[in-house]
């Protein structure tokens, strides 16, 4: 027991970090959120779960080690939020890692249950969901209302091990990874390390209204001997949108970023973006800033 409370505190400590770093604000709860949930148990409901809503599944998640669960509650843009796509390479990486002792339970409860349906046949994805049209598990649980602490990594008994979103930040995934005892570095291994250099490390967006869209690019020169691969760019929040290249940057060339700021609200923001690439350390930090008027 003094392990695992000596092991809770570490974690805690590194989440508090994490997400601070990826809030999308200069104010954020992460401290408190990670204090109030980390070993508090999490009640599951008797659930249907479905794959795209059309033929329900027998899934048994008492069995499990861990589990990974995350819950959507959105009605503006699910496919943005979700990522399917991102999650799909990630459980299957899990599987193939972890030897089928990390379950992942999705839970959405949505505005219209047809939204979830059309965007799970969309991206094609094949693993078992709980359209839970009641919000039950919100119910029995008042998870926390942000979307990036409405994932939890849970132990064997529903403890909360962990809080954070693997899809979203790369620094959870890390810390989930080394919490379950997976190999997260599996891909990084294989690949000949490399260097790069930005054009620069802090984007300043400048005043721009709002409705306005405000684009911004910079570039990725590998410094190195081996071909550099862009593996994922991250930002720390959904209103920085990124376009890049998924070829491989020869040594002695250049890929050009593309960032987009999309202004609906009157705010100042300062951004986090993590570079992801196959070089040491693996995440080249940018930061991003403006302020957006009326």
């Amino acid at each position: 027991m003094k392990i695992c409370c000596y092991s809770s505190c570490i974690v805690r400590c590194m989440l508090v970090l994490l997400l601070s770093l990826f809030s999308c604000k200069r104010e954020n709860k992460a401290d408190y959120v990670v204090k109030e949930w980390i070993g508090k148990e999490v009640k599951i409901p008797e659930s249907i779960f479905t794959i795209k809503g059309r033929d329900t599944v027998g899934f048994d998640h008492k069995h499990y080690e861990y589990k990974i669960l995350t819950y959507v509650n959105y009605g503006g843009c699910l496919g943005c939020s979700l990522r399917l796509s991102n999650w799909t390479g990630y459980i299957r990486k899990i599987n193939e890692l972890s030897k089928d002792k990390v379950g992942i339970l999705m839970y959405f409860s949505p505005k219209r249950n047809s939204d979830v349906i059309a965007l799970l046949e969309r991206e094609n994805f094949d693993y078992p969901v709980c359209i839970d049209t009641d919000d039950n598990i919100n119910k029995m649980n008042k998870f926390p209302s942000k979307m990036e602490y409405q994932t939890f990594l849970l132990d064997r008994c529903n403890r909360v091990i962990a809080v954070g979103n693997p899809i979203h930040n790369p620094l959870v995934r890390e810390i989930y990874s080394k919490a379950m005892k997976v190999n997260d570095s599996a891909l990084s291994q294989i690949t000949p390390k490399t260097s790069l250099c930005l054009s620069k490390q802090k984007i300043d967006f400048g005043t721009f209204e709002i409705g306005t869209t405000q684009l911004h690019e910079f570039l990725v020169t590998n410094v190195g001997k081996s071909p550099l691969y862009i593996y994922n760019i991250i930002a720390s929040c959904d209103c920085i949108k990124v376009k890049y290249s998924k070829d491989p940057i020869l040594p002695d060339s250049s890929a050009v970023i593309e960032l987009s700021y999309r202004a609906d609200i009157e705010t100042d923001f300062y951004e986090t973006i993590h570079v992801e690439c196959n070089t040491e350390p693996k995440y080249t930090v940018l930061t991003a800033f403006g302020k957006i008027v009326k």
